[in-house]
C-alpha cells in the first residue's frame, strides 16, 4: 500500500481531478506513468488507481470500467517490458496479473447482467406490443377503420418474432389470418361501395343530359364539359367491375351519339385529359 500512496498520487494537478474528474485524473496518470513507464512506484499506483476505479463502478458505465481495465492491461505490458527485472518487479506483475483476472471476471459478470435486464426487458416491450397488436386488430374486427389499420401495421412492424413463445406464435399466425380476411372483406366492400357511387354518377349525368337539350348546343359545351368531368369521367375505370364499365360504355356511346362532330370531338379529348 505504501508503493501505491506514492507515485501518481504526489503529483498536485492529479489530486486536484482525482474524486471531481476520473477520466481527466486518468489522462493525467497515464501521462505521468507513461514518462516513466519502468518505474514501478508509478506503476503500482497508475495500476491500482485503474482498478480501484473499477472497484466504485457505481459511479460509473460498465463501459467505462471494461476501458479502465483496458488501461490497466497496457499499463502492465509496458511495464513487463521496461522495467528492470527483479523479484520485487516480478511480484507485482504477478500481483496485478491476478488482480486483472478477478477485475475482469467482475466486469464479464456485470456484462451478463446487463445483457440480461436487456433481455428482459425486450422481451417484456415486445409482449407488450404483441398484446396491444391483438387487442387492435380484435378492434378491426368489430368495425373497419383506417386508423387502426395504421396502428396495427406500425405495431406489426415493431414486433421481433424471434422474441415470441411457441403459443405466442400460433396466437401470431391465427390473428395475421384473420386479419387478411377482415382487410379482403374491408376492400370488397370498398371496391363494391365505389362501383355502386359509380353507376349512381354514370346515371345522374345521363339523366342530366336528357333532361337539359341545352347539353347538346354549342352554348352548352363548357357545361356538358364539367358534367362529363363531374360525373363520369372522374372514376378509375381500373376499380370499375365489369359490369360497371358495360354501363359506363352505354353512357358514354348515349352521349357521344347524341353531339355533333365538334361535340363528338370535345367529349373525346375531354374523356383523354381527364382519364383516371
Amino acid at each position: 500500500m505504501a508503493l501505491t500512496k506514492q507515485g501518481i498520487y504526489t503529483n498536485d494537478l492529479f489530486k486536484a481531478y482525482y474524486k471531481e474528474d476520473v477520466m481527466k485524473a486518468q489522462m493525467i496518470a497515464k501521462n505521468l506513468f507513461c514518462k516513466e513507464p519502468s518505474n514501478i512506484k508509478i506503476f503500482n499506483s497508475y495500476f491500482s488507481f485503474c482498478t480501484g476505479v473499477v472497484s466504485k463502478r457505481t459511479r460509473i458505465t460498465v463501459e467505462e470500467c471494461q476501458f479502465f481495465l483496458a488501461e490497466a492491461e497496457l499499463a502492465l505490458r509496458i511495464f513487463s517490458e521496461k522495467c528492470e527485472m527483479n523479484d520485487t518487479s516480478l511480484r507485482a506483475i504477478e500481483n496485478s496479473n491476478e488482480t486483472l483476472r478477478k477485475k475482469i471476471g467482475v466486469i464479464n459478470e456485470l456484462v451478463r447482467e446487463q445483457q440480461n435486464k436487456l433481455e428482459v426487458k425486450a422481451k417484456e416491450d415486445n409482449d407488450k406490443t404483441f398484446i396491444q397488436l391483438c387487442t387492435e386488430i380484435g378492434k378491426l374486427q368489430n368495425q373497419y377503420a383506417d386508423t387502426v389499420a395504421e396502428k396495427i401495421a406500425s405495431l406489426d412492424g415493431r414486433i421481433n418474432k424471434e422474441l415470441l413463445s411457441q403459443e405466442q406464435i400460433k396466437t401470431y399466425h391465427k390473428y395475421s389470418d384473420d386479419l387478411s380476411q377482415i382487410v379482403s372483406k374491408h376492400l370488397k366492400q370498398q371496391n363494391m361501395d365505389y362501383n355502386v357511387q359509380a353507376v349512381s354518377s354514370f346515371k345522374r349525368v345521363v339523366d342530366e343530359f336528357i333532361s337539359d337539350s341545352s347539353y347538346r348546343k354549342e352554348k352548352g359545351r363548357d357545361r356538358l364539359l364539367e358534367l362529363l368531368k363531374g360525373g363520369l369521367f372522374n372514376h378509375s375505370q381500373d376499380k370499375l367491375f365489369p359490369e360497371t364499365l358495360i354501363y359506363y360504355n352505354y353512357i358514354y356511346s348515349y352521349i357521344f351519339s347524341k353531339l355533333d362532330l365538334e361535340g363528338k370531338k370535345m367529349m373525346t379529348e375531354c374523356s383523354i385529359k381527364n382519364k383516371q
